[in-house]
């Protein structure tokens, strides 16, 4: 069985709804592309990492909707 998790922006009204773990990156990418930065891409990157995914969402301000 996949898990399915929701995330969103707390800075801004964006959220993602029922996504494999596997898309984050995808998901919120778009989210960031007004955002310039190699910390920002690197933040983006990690998302991908479940060893850093926890420290690229807060960095990115991105949280899991429980």
């Amino acid at each position: 069985m996949e898990k399915l998790i929701s995330v969103r922006d707390v800075n801004r009204s964006f959220e993602a709804h029922n996504l494999n773990e596997d898309v984050l990156v995808e998901a919120v990418r778009p989210w960031f592309t007004d955002i310039q930065g190699e910390d920002v891409k690197n933040a983006l990157d990690s998302l991908a990492k479940p060893a850093k995914r926890q420290e690229a969402m807060r960095f990115l301000g991105v949280e899991y909707i429980r």
